[in-house]
């Protein structure tokens, strides 16, 4: 059984590679798109162990649609004990302008690492339909989340962009999209570390650090090493600074669809056309769900979203599906199958380079709502959250209704 990769940091998708100090990273063509980036790197022997935005090779990262060309790591990070992971490496939310590299520390052996986050992924993909996986499911991300702390963001924006407006961005982001109120947002962003990285073709980067965690994570007697690693690292992030070198971010986008018509022609799973029309017409709202085959929680929420569809069907709403990764027919055959065996009825459809030109997902899954012209709204729901879903949907259906 094929083992998908869980999403547990909220907005991004992980994935590593490995790299070479003598055996440069050729510059991205400004013209090319993250698809012809990654093509290039894996000509040049960085290979992935799943689909995403971080390269590596022989300890050497590179992060394409973050503007990351290379980063050789130090040695202090080469020779840790515990495992350091990179994640994300992509636009923080669609049309923002801030993309990131998050940089994380486990306190553990990369072998160990390797096959906890196996077997979250495995556990994850029974854990909708039985008890005792669900246990295990739990069990395992716990272990995987108590024993993280984040060492430090790498972050791209746009233009000639000071350390006060990053911080502003950020702060943004946790107010409309995390919920959190203003105050508490300003609070969290002042008190961030914010080191200069450089500048590339009238982008701005910045190492972005969090205060000291461990106290919180490592709390175990037989983790004393690791954090005591781990604040050595922490306290001495600024030595990857000359390490990096940057490039123009592939792929930060400028998504306005609100007020705007989406036109698309495109097929379901099973090879059936679907247009716009075809998609929303006769439907006061339509929750368009994106997923991906390598999204392990994508699987997890789908049989809770055929729940939804059947009641907001009642109301004139409805639930649909875009699979990012459903042109290519062998993962849409996949996917077909995955949601005849869990008896899923919305409709899936497969995203064409139209499709993905109009929503530049990294993160998945990733939610959007259309009234029945198909145009945009409401705001985007990052990550799996089925109540934020159901609040929408509620409350878009009784106003319209009234």
């Amino acid at each position: 059984m094929k083992k998908y990769a869980i999403i547990i940091i909220l907005l991004l998708s992980s994935l590593f590679f490995s790299a070479c100090k003598s055996d440069p990273v050729k510059p991205y063509d400004p013209d090319s798109d993250i698809n012809a980036a990654a093509k290039s790197l894996k000509d040049q022997g960085y290979s992935a162990m799943f689909q995403g935005y971080v390269f590596e090779k022989d300890k050497t990262w590179s992060a394409p649609f973050a503007g990351l060309l290379r980063f050789d790591l130090p040695d202090s990070w080469k020779k840790a004990k515990g495992t350091i992971k990179a994640t994300g490496g992509s636009e923080s939310i669609p049309g923002s302008g801030l993309a990131a590299v998050d940089i994380l520390y486990f306190s553990m052996p990369e072998s160990e690492y390797t096959t906890l986050l196996n077997n979250i992924a495995l556990y994850s993909y029974y854990a909708q339909s039985d008890v005792s996986t669900l246990v295990k499911y739990n069990s395992a991300a716990n272990t995987y989340s108590s024993n993280m702390a984040q060492l430090c963001s790498i972050y791209a924006l746009s233009g000639s962009a000071s350390e006060q407006e990053l911080r502003d961005r950020i702060r943004d982001i946790f107010i409309k999209y995390g919920r959190v109120d203003k105050e508490t947002a300003e609070e969290r962003v002042s008190s961030y570390t914010v080191i200069p990285a450089g500048t590339s073709a009238d982008f701005s980067f910045y190492i972005v650090q969090t205060e000291n965690d461990s106290g919180n994570v490592f709390t175990d007697g037989r983790n004393e090493e690791y954090r005591k690693e781990f604040e050595n690292l922490h306290a001495n992030i600024r030595e990857i600074s000359p390490k990096l070198t940057f490039a123009r971010p592939l792929g930060l986008t400028e998504v306005n669809l609100k007020g705007n018509e989406i036109h698309f022609s495109t097929t379901d799973l099973r090879g059936n056309p679907v247009t716009d029309k075809d998609l929303f017409s006769g439907h006061k709202v339509t929750m368009l769900n994106i997923w991906s085959t390598t999204c392990s929680v994508c699987y997890t929420e789908i049989p809770q979203l055929q729940k939804m569809n059947i009641e907001f069907s009642k109301k004139g709403g409805q639930i649909a599906g875009l699979l990012y990764d459903g042109a290519v027919q062998e993962l849409a055959a996949e996917a077909q199958k995955f949601l005849d065996e869990y008896g899923i009825t919305y409709t899936n459809i497969a995203a064409n380079g139209e499709l993905k030109a109009a929503f530049p997902t990294q993160s998945f899954p990733m939610t959007y709502f259309f009234n029945e012209k198909g145009e945009m709204i409401g705001e985007p729901v990052i990550g799996a959250n089925l109540n934020q879903y159901k609040e929408f949907m509620e409350r878009y259906l009784s106003e319209s209704n009234e």
